[in-house]
């Protein structure tokens, strides 16, 4: 069983929105285990291995990247006497966006709109914090690369 969720020992989970994966080698286990699984979430779908590697690696990226981004941007609040709670209402629309529109659709900022000036001076700017500029670089290079290769 492979629950799609990430686990916090400070926060409790209701299981109710959470999908739950299963995989097994004979169709009585499979069955087994889709019975168990229904108890605690109606969102019970069977996959293989490989689609659960994959889905276990896309949710690397959507979830502890984005957490990650958040927490680099956190730490350059932080050295400027700023709270990460400002940005809590962007992230809060982000996240909503993506209930109606995909992630290609819903991307917005400098690198989508290729806009290499405002890019160039924000690396400017991550001089006073090297260790992310190779980051910031990286992740808008794949977005100006993903949207023009569409």
């Amino acid at each position: 069983m492979y629950p799609l969720q990430t686990f916090s020992k400070f926060k409790d989970l209701n299981f109710s929105n959470i999908p739950i994966f299963v995989e097994a080698n004979s169709d009585s286990v499979t069955q087994t285990l889709i019975d168990f699984a229904s108890i605690l979430s109606p969102k019970v779908s069977v996959i293989s291995s490989k689609q659960r590697i994959m889905l276990h690696l896309c949710a690397v990226f959507a979830c502890n990247f984005s957490n990650h981004m958040c927490a680099i941007a956190e730490d350059i609040l932080q050295k400027n006497n700023l709270r990460f709670d400002i940005l809590k209402p962007l992230l809060q629309e982000t996240f909503e966006k993506l209930n109606k529109h995909s992630p290609f659709e819903s991307q917005t900022g400098p690198a989508v709109r290729n806009d290499i000036n405002i890019v160039y001076k924000h690396v400017e700017l991550l001089c006073r914090f090297p260790k992310f500029v190779t980051t910031y670089k990286i992740i808008s290079d794949s977005i100006i690369d993903l949207h023009n290769n569409k």
